[in-house]
């Protein structure tokens, strides 16, 4: 058995040659039919030939409105079947009469297809000599579902009476049972690419005009896509674009583009900060909720509680005391732990508690790592926060009574607004708070925590965390000295 013989081939089983020859002329007959609403060509005489012991070769042309194809049918007796006779078949189709023991027999058939998967599997159903068309102990619904548990379509041979549509297309359904009937068939057997099919007039024209179509978008394609919206002036180099695919021109003006807005984008970036405070402000609706609270071991602080884990990642170990590991990270320390100390810290450096046991180690100020964030970039990130406001009172000249330590980033920053050292550190960048508004906080950490996350670079993601988090801390410190003043 050829390759191409097989893939121009239907395979009919049934319990006898009979019944499947039977089949085979009647969907012929329906075939004929059809054709006439079509272009009426004369088909030669069928003739029947025997291929092999056993089966019989019916040849056959399918007519539609797509294609024509020479094929040709193939009947078995189920006894005679062996899987071998299946191979590269495109098509299945198991007739039996009713009455039959076809639950038997469809497990048996489809255990022997299921090497060989064709792309249709039709079951066809006709009534028998005598026997009434309907019988109304037979579950319809019950019999498909058991044919397509085994992958055949169930069809009903005896629903033979449609007609065909307007268009010729296919057949319409007058049955409301919902089962397919003998016109199924045909359709089925109408999607198989056929390896020798021939397009009818119909489909060569509509292809025609589909190619004149493709022609006249390629000829308008330069005024569409993104070189209608970013294109540069005229220049020498258009002429070279027009050779390239319009993807290439695409992408090399989208760059251009990208290239010469840099400044338009810092510029959305700032009228989008602006906007986000004007939202803040607007949002008084919240000015009533109370303030959250973070627990510490030392009792509660008055702030609001979030955590940068997603931009930071787990710190390392943190160096207590005044002994340096050698293999710590600098900026891991510098990241505020969830034990309170960091908190503690920030205020035994600045004034605001007694002196704890243990803090950071100390940093000289040449071993200032430029990877971290400043005082000053932390007191703007606790601004931006809070919504603070520039001290416009002079600072106090005194010095201050504490010692000073440099042991971590946030021991530069004074929450004094009336002290500072000896260097003027902090007098000229003291300021004050406006009443306390959870909304402004709210909304400048989710602006804040967008901007993080579009940071690519690692380094920078985890500094510009850093000092959200230590602005955060620097902001809540010090609206809790306020309300203590406010209580006092």
């Amino acid at each position: 058995m050829t390759s191409s013989a097989a893939s121009s081939r239907i395979l009919v089983l049934s319990s006898s040659p009979d019944q499947a020859r039977q089949f085979v002329e009647r969907v012929k007959a329906l075939s004929d039919s059809y054709s006439q609403h079509l272009t009426d060509p004369e088909h030669p005489q069928s003739t029947v030939s025997s291929s092999d012991a056993g089966s019989d070769s019916i040849p056959w042309t399918i007519v539609n409105r797509y294609y024509t194809a020479e094929v040709h049918f193939e009947t078995r007796t189920l006894l005679d079947f062996r899987p071998i006779h299946a191979s590269e078949v495109p098509a299945v189709i198991y007739v039996w009469n009713q009455g039959e023991k076809y639950q038997e027999d469809v497990p048996s058939l489809a255990s022997r297809l299921q090497n060989h998967d064709p792309e249709v599997s039709l079951a066809v159903r006709f009534t028998g000599d005598g026997t009434p068309h309907a019988d109304k102990d037979e579950d319809e619904e019950g019999l498909d579902e058991f044919l397509s548990s085994h992958g055949f379509e169930y069809v009903d041979g005896e629903l033979a009476g449609r007609k065909p549509t307007g268009d010729g297309a296919g057949f319409s359904d007058e049955s409301s049972s919902g089962i397919p009937g003998l016109p199924r068939v045909l359709d089925a057997l109408s999607t198989i690419m056929w390896p020798n099919l021939v397009q009818s007039e119909t489909t060569r024209n509509r292809k025609s005009r589909a190619r004149e179509l493709l022609d006249w978008a390629r000829t308008e394609e330069e005024n569409d896509g993104l070189q209608a919206l970013v294109a540069s002036p005229a220049s020498e180099a258009d002429a070279d674009a027009k050779k390239k695919s319009r993807m290439q021109r695409e992408m090399e003006e989208l760059e251009r583009w990208l290239e010469q807005g840099d400044h338009n984008i810092e510029k959305k970036r700032e009228e989008d900060d602006l906007q986000a405070w004007k939202s803040a402000e607007e949002a008084n609706i919240w000015h009533d909720i109370p303030t959250p609270t973070i627990r510490t071991p030392h009792g509660e602080e008055f702030g609001f509680d979030d955590d940068f884990d997603d931009f930071v990642g787990a710190p390392m170990d943190v160096s207590y005391g005044h002994e340096r590991q050698d293999n710590a990270d600098p900026i891991e320390r510098l990241v505020p732990m969830h034990t309170g100390t960091s908190y503690r810290s920030l205020s035994s450096d600045l004034g605001n508690a007694s002196p704890e046991p243990h803090g950071y180690d100390t940093l000289d100020e040449d071993d200032h790592d430029p990877d971290l964030p400043s005082r000053q970039e932390i007191e703007q990130a606790t601004k931006r926060i809070f919504g603070a406001q520039l001290d416009d009172t002079p600072p106090h000249t005194g010095s201050s009574t504490q010692p000073q330590r440099s042991s971590t980033l946030a021991s530069d920053i004074s929450f004094e607004s009336g002290t500072s050292d000896g260097d003027g550190v902090g007098g000229e960048d003291d300021f004050n708070f406006g009443a306390f508004d959870l909304s402004r906080v709210l909304s400048a950490l989710q602006g804040m925590k967008e901007e993080i996350s579009g940071i690519t670079d690692e380094s920078e993601r985890r500094k510009a965390a850093a000092k959200v988090a230590l602005g955060l801390v620097y902001g809540l410190q010090k609206e809790d000295a306020r309300v203590g003043e406010d209580v006092q």
